[in-house]
């Protein structure tokens, strides 16, 4: 009874905010090394199937200037299937950690910021682990964001339905609504998936229960 009391300790220590703080910062590394060989353009593979991991990133906030949100980093999963035609997908995005941000005012965030343009910057190394640093200082957030199982043609492309709900603290957020997805890269190498509330692509959130703006996005390559 002591020793499996002391492994359950041992594995429930493992999720913590760090802990998934650094598990995006590695998603992050592993994506920046093949984000920068996608080619939506490209020939996808005409059968079998390929596992996606990689990281995910939502933002949401009930002001309407945007400039205080919720921020959340996590990692995402993704399983495909390929045909003639093109295949299906399915995913999620989960495992967050979050912070409250000031977009304008806080340079702890900059490297947040940053990081959504840096993917193929040779400071990714140093961006994750900033950013990895500033997420460590937030709390846990439960559940997850599911891709819907989606079908998607032989130029990649797809129109996910993303469904789920993130708690922390006193607030839950609610996601539901329609993304747009690709597929592309060397023999369909990389996954992006982004659903935002200014797409107007059937896409919405809410904040406890108020309407808000924002943005779900998750990028991954295969494994």
């Amino acid at each position: 009874m002591i020793a499996i009391g002391a492994a359950l300790v041992a594995i429930s220590g493992c999720d913590t905010v760090g802990g998934r703080a650094d598990a995006f910062a590695d998603a992050y590394n592993k994506v920046a090394a093949d984000f920068a060989l996608a080619n939506v353009n490209s020939t996808l593979p005409t059968s079998g199937q390929a596992s996606y991991s990689g990281l995910a990133m939502v933002a949401a906030s009930a002001n309407m200037n945007n400039d205080v949100f919720d921020s959340y980093v996590g990692t995402s999963e993704f399983t495909a299937s390929f045909n003639n035609a093109g295949g299906n997908i399915s995913g999620k995005m989960s495992d967050f950690a979050v912070r409250e941000m000031v977009a304008n005012n806080d340079p702890d965030a900059k490297p947040f910021f940053d990081s959504l343009s840096q993917l193929d910057s040779t400071t990714t190394t140093q961006t994750a682990a900033s950013i990895a640093a500033f997420f460590s200082e937030g709390e846990l957030a439960n559940g997850e964001i599911t891709v819907e199982e989606t079908a998607f043609g032989n130029n990649g492309a797809f129109t996910p339905k993303l469904q789920g709900e993130l708690q922390h603290g006193t607030t839950t957020l609610v996601v539901s609504g329609n993304g747009n997805g690709i597929l592309g890269g060397n023999q369909a190498n990389v996954v992006a998936v982004v659903g935002g509330t200014a797409l107007q692509n059937g896409f919405a959130m809410t904040r406890n229960g108020v309407n808000a703006l924002g943005l779900a996005a998750a990028i991954a390559t295969k494994d």
